[in-house]
């Protein structure tokens, strides 16, 4: 499958049992409704985005949100999304026989997501991440906010999450050594939950930088797992925004 489709919410698709998706960019199958008959992906080397769950499908008789294949190979430099809603933070579930993460290739998952596989296996260089799939900028529980002005500077803090986010340069001024403002939550035994957004940068101008976004939630359960990649929820920073003027979010979680 080379060609791009979407699947919207209350349609349905037969497929072959076996099937490689292909696309240098857009999707190549985008599925929001329900697949009939497929057990067996490629995700074709190269292939950015080329396979993605939303919440609202599912395949076979699965309910919404859940789905269930046999054997998954996400091939090198490729991508294989899964994406929940932040609107209920509530995980797309999804069963994989076996899942193969190939080198410099993804399983990457917006919101929150909970894995049960068989057998997972991540290359060196492969990921399985969240990274940056958490509440949007200054939102969440421990979303950073305005809590200074400096020459007419507005600028918010680090996001939080299980730890206090980081103050900013302009609450440093004003009050040298001061904490940061933030309300920890979560459950460091458990951690289940989305990492909060970091707060935004404007001035008299008007110059407006948004924050950038928290990590994402995965929850792992697998018989045997070799992992030689990367496993990460990661908030997205200053630096992987290409901002100087923002603040960060927090990490998210991962429970294996």
């Amino acid at each position: 499958m080379s060609a791009s489709l979407f699947l919207d919410v209350n349609t349905i698709v037969h497929t072959p049992s076996s099937v490689t998706v292909s696309s240098p960019t857009d999707p190549a199958f985008d599925c929001a409704g329900r697949i009939l008959g497929l057990v067996n992906i490629v995700v074709a080397p190269d292939s950015v985005g080329s396979f993605r769950l939303r919440i609202n499908g599912s395949n076979e008789n699965n309910p919404a949100g859940r789905y269930s294949f046999g054997s998954v190979t996400v091939s090198k430099n490729a991508q294989f999304q899964v994406n929940g809603t932040l609107n209920d933070r509530t995980p797309v579930n999804v069963t994989f026989v076996s899942l193969l993460v190939e080198a410099g290739a993804s399983v990457s998952v917006q919101s929150a997501a909970s894995f049960s596989i068989g057998t997972l296996r991540i290359v060196s260089s492969g990921s399985f991440n969240a990274d940056g799939g958490g509440y949007l900028p200054g939102y969440g529980p421990g979303g950073g906010f305005f809590d200074s002005v400096y020459y007419s500077v507005k600028m918010g803090n680090g996001g939080t999450y299980g730890g206090g986010g980081g103050s900013n340069y302009y609450q440093q001024q004003e009050q040298p050594g001061s904490p940061a403002p933030y309300t920890t939550y979560g459950n460091v035994y458990l951690p289940i939950d989305l990492g909060s957004g970091g707060g935004t940068y404007t001035n008299e101008v008007p110059y407006y930088d948004s924050g950038c976004p928290g990590g994402g939630a995965i929850n792992i359960t697998a018989t045997i797992m070799e992992v030689n990649g990367t496993v990460s929820s990661k908030g997205m920073d200053v630096f992987t925004q290409n901002q100087d003027h923002v603040a960060a979010g927090s990490g998210g979680s991962v429970l294996i």
